[in-house]
């Protein structure tokens, strides 16, 4: 399955310092919390046929639109526009700073697309930023280049359950399977994306994490690959693990994102 909005992380311990899981808590999963979406369908002049979904969300202020676009080649188009109608991004806050204000809508940690693909494409190749995880906002020292490795690899083993594993500055990620036959996304700008065996519930204990204390190595992998598209991702931080934000340049304000990126299948050679 597949294509499911995502404005979501599995915290990490500088988004606890900084209070933001509690914080951002609107953007945690408000497609499920709207409406039921309208939708369009039509037959391009090229042959292909799209269908277009519309959400409202927060409470009306912003609507999300995903499109998908299907050649006659198989391959689709996926497109993601998040449009802020109303109200005002807050300014930077944190744990110790104010709440949100009447109106106002908080930062996003990403915003992407989510994925469940069978077990079996376990084999992930990928131009971009590697070969080990990076974010938006530490990323420098990993050169860009065409990497490989298996899903297992692209977890981080940190001792406590949070997002890792992200691969950023993508062009283009495959996942195939031991006869080379697999899904490629791609896109002519880039992408972010992150690939493991685990959902991201299983790694967010919620607002707070003492409420859930576990190991890393506690947890049961499935065999399912859980795979996240993300146009945009939001920094992690690390100017300290007590308040600090992330650079403005690296934090994502309320307001509007588009992008988009190809689904093709991989064939064995």
């Amino acid at each position: 399955e597949g294509g499911r909005a995502n404005f979501w992380r599995a915290p990490v311990d500088n988004d606890y310092g900084a209070g933001t899981p509690e914080l951002y808590a609107e953007w945690r999963d408000p497609v499920t919390k709207a409406a039921p979406p309208t939708h369009t369908v039509h037959t391009n002049k090229d042959g292909s046929a799209s269908i277009v979904f519309a959400f409202t969300l927060l409470g009306g202020d912003a609507r999300y639109t995903q499109g998908f676009t299907v050649h006659g080649d198989g391959s689709i188009e996926v497109s993601n526009e998040l449009r802020a109608l109303a109200g005002e991004a807050a300014p930077e806050i944190n744990r110790w700073g104010a709440s949100l204000g009447e109106g106002q809508h908080s930062n996003l940690f990403r915003f992407g697309n989510r994925f469940t693909l069978n077990s079996t494409l376990t084999a992930a190749e990928w131009h971009g930023r590697g070969p080990g995880e990076t974010t938006t906002d530490r990323n420098t020292t990993a050169l860009m280049g065409r990497y490989q490795a298996d899903v297992e690899d692209l977890f981080t083993l940190y001792a406590r359950p949070q997002h890792n594993g992200l691969r950023t500055d993508v062009h283009e990620v495959t996942f195939t399977n031991d006869a080379g036959v697999g899904l490629r996304f791609s896109t002519d700008s880039i992408f972010h994306f992150s690939a493991s065996h685990h959902r991201m519930e299983t790694l967010d204990p919620g607002p707070d994490k003492a409420a859930i204390q576990s190991h890393v190595r506690l947890l049961e992998p499935e065999a399912d690959v859980f795979v996240n598209i993300d146009g945009f991702h939001s920094g992690v931080g690390c100017v300290n693990s007590w308040g600090a934000l992330p650079l403005p340049a690296y934090q994502l304000p309320y307001s509007d994102y588009r992008f988009r990126y190809r689904i093709e299948a991989v064939v064995a050679e």
